[in-house]
């Protein structure tokens, strides 16, 4: 079809088969009956997600464990080198000694830029 012609018959029949094919017609909902309305559909899919996606009961001491398991603490030296401000110096040699094409952090911003 040509831009500015009408559709024939023929491609009509074709579009709305189409559209027919990929339309939800029906569906079972969780006891085995068949939704043929779109509120029916509508229901049986909000149900299935608030089911799939609904809270799910954990044991409130397991998440506690999870959080305190691996953590370490640092040595007292080292904190007192964590805690100092980075200097310029450091800064500078940290951007020129690695690859340019690598981005240090999250915003894809490569070390080439920032010489």
């Amino acid at each position: 079809m040509f831009q500015g012609e009408s559709p024939s018959l023929f491609h009509l029949l074709q579009m709305r088969k189409r559209l027919e094919s990929r339309m939800i017609a029906n569906v079972l909902d969780e006891n085995g009956s068949p939704q043929e309305t779109i509120r029916g559909i509508l229901r049986t899919f909000v149900d299935y997600v608030k089911h799939k996606y609904g809270p799910i009961q954990i044991d409130e001491n397991f998440v506690y464990q999870m959080m305190n398991a691996g953590l370490r603490t640092v040595a007292e030296p080292w904190r007192d080198l964590l805690g100092r401000p980075i200097t310029l110096e450091e800064l500078k040699t940290l951007v020129y000694r690695g690859a340019g094409n690598k981005a240090p952090g999250n915003d894809g911003i490569g070390l080439a830029f920032l010489r």
